[in-house]
């Protein structure tokens, strides 16, 4: 799998999480243009040992962290990941960060592929993340513009949405054009 390109970070308000069943969403919004996505899976690894050799080895998933780029990370957005913000009024935003602040959401993208010379479609919904602002940079103009663009990174939550398949990370599905992918993942953003 050759990954070209990402486009269409997408996010969504969690309003209710049902015991066993599939999370709630309220209306999600896409984010300005998406730069870049990158998920590390972490991992609980540990082995048992018994009469002198290996007797069982567990290496289960404990859950993710999610970094995502973004060309600017506008109002709606800013609000629905729990960073207050207000019009001031000369037109200007404020942005009031809460060191407690704990607002979990749902978020996907969708990622572009050449397989075997053929464009593919995988559309990633992340079930249940908590983002906090990464990186902020402000630089100089020299005599190369080098751009300085929000970075949020997550941490990723299993949920159990029904009793038959146990802890649940995220949903990819592939597909074989852009606007299937996108219709997905509206859909599981809640947005009409």
């Amino acid at each position: 799998m050759a990954a070209v390109g990402m486009k269409y970070i997408t996010f969504a308000p969690i309003t209710s999480e049902p015991d066993h069943a599939a999370i709630v969403y309220g209306t999600g919004a896409i984010a300005q243009h998406a730069i870049s996505g990158s998920v590390t899976y972490n991992r609980d690894e540990s082995s048992l040992y018994g009469d002198d050799m290996l007797a069982e080895y567990y290496n289960g998933m404990t859950g993710y962290d999610l970094e995502l780029g973004l060309t600017e990370l506008d109002n709606s957005i800013a609000t629905m990941l729990g960073i207050e913000t207000a019009v001031t009024a000369s037109g200007g935003t404020t942005y009031k960060m809460v060191s407690d602040n704990q607002t979990a959401v749902g978020c996907g993208y969708v990622q572009t592929l050449i397989i075997n010379g053929v464009t593919k479609y995988n559309g990633y919904w992340f079930h249940k993340v908590t983002f906090v602002l990464g990186t902020e940079a402000a630089q100089t103009r020299g005599e190369t513009i080098e751009w300085q663009t929000p970075t949020l990174t997550g941490k990723g939550w299993g949920v159990v949405l029904d009793t038959t398949t146990g802890v649940q990370y995220r949903d990819r599905q592939e597909f074989t054009t852009e606007a299937d992918a996108l219709a997905w993942l509206k859909s599981k953003a809640g947005i009409t």
